[in-house]
């Protein structure tokens, strides 16, 4: 749209009352989120206290388990984001394990 003097105005198309109402947005218009706002999997270590029986290890299937010769595990893996990292702190926590360490490497 043009203005008097040749200057080119965009129009906003958002249509909000001018008499103090609460308006409503309409975002079905919008892109879902992309990939690009994503971070890329972070690998973290976490240090527990003692050997995790056959029967834990398979909660934890998708990390590398390795027993330490001083009796701790490590579990060591990519965790994709911050909701995944609680998660598995979570899950440590409620399989009564004694969390030593947690390292992002």
């Amino acid at each position: 749209m043009n203005e008097p003097g040749g200057m080119e105005v965009a129009k906003n198309n958002n249509k909000r009352p001018s008499d103090g109402q609460s308006s409503k947005v309409d975002f079905s218009d919008d892109q879902p989120l992309t990939d690009q706002y994503r971070h890329p999997p972070e690998v973290y270590e976490f240090r527990i206290e003692g050997y995790l029986s056959p029967l834990r290890s398979e909660w934890f299937d998708w990390l590398v388990i390795t027993n330490l010769e001083n009796g701790d595990t490590l579990l060591t893996g990519q965790v994709t984001d911050q909701p995944a990292l609680h998660g598995l702190l979570a899950k440590i926590r409620d399989m009564n394990l004694k969390l030593i360490s947690v390292k992002k490497i």
